[in-house]
């Protein structure tokens, strides 16, 4: 298909054809699209069973935190007026850094799970996820689901401390390192070469997720 074909076609469809702009349109990836609708089935099987469907999430909030608009009273036109008036003047933004809380918690259709919610206070402030990491997320993780109903589901984003890997099946390292890599249970023979290890691998990857 030619440029000035293409050009006419994408007229029909009401797409223009030049540089990309802020008026594009946005697009999923396949791979997206594709967890979407894996996820709405999955959702959908889960309340056709009548299973207790709990999500989970995290998020941090800074102490003092203030947005930096508000609504605010046309009729006010200074601080005078306002002082004269009994009206505040609006929030004030705390000066310097404040401290940062980190929170996690856990519940259904019925509401937070009772005694569900992680609080700890975050010790920098650029990326909680740095503080939010597998071990913390795991140890609560453990605690919390001894008071889930049981046979339910637990819905979870993608975040990386979700889906830790504890071990390693096999690394790209050296034959030794190789073997190294290996967990227990995996047979293989010392005079293996270092492809007939890859192979093994290969074959026991879908356990690890690899």
């Amino acid at each position: 298909m030619g440029k000035d074909t293409l050009a006419k076609t994408l007229k029909i469809m009401n797409f223009t054809y030049g540089k990309v702009d802020r008026k594009s349109i946005l697009i999923d990836r396949y791979e997206i699209v594709v967890w979407r609708m894996e996820f709405l089935r999955k959702i959908r099987m889960f309340r056709n069973e009548r299973k207790k469907i709990y999500y989970t999430d995290e998020t941090w909030v800074n102490e003092g935190h203030t947005v930096k608009k508000v609504w605010q009273d046309g009729n006010v036109k200074n601080t005078r007026q306002a002082t004269i008036e009994g009206w505040t003047i609006g929030l004030k933004m705390p000066s310097g850094k404040s401290r940062r809380l980190i929170i996690t918690h856990i519940g259904s259709g019925t509401g937070f799970l009772a005694n569900g919610e992680l609080i700890f206070q975050s010790k920098k402030t650029e990326d909680y996820h740095e503080e939010m990491n597998g071990e913390v997320y795991e140890k609560w993780f453990d605690r919390v689901v001894q008071d889930l109903e049981p046979g339910s589901d637990v819905v979870m984003d993608n975040a990386s401390y979700h889906s830790r890997k504890c071990e390693r099946l096999y690394n790209h390292g050296g034959k030794q390192e190789f073997k190294n890599g290996y967990v227990a249970g995996i047979p293989y023979e010392e005079t293996y070469l270092k492809t007939e290890l890859l192979k093994i691998a290969k074959i026991h990857a879908h356990k690890f997720n690899l």
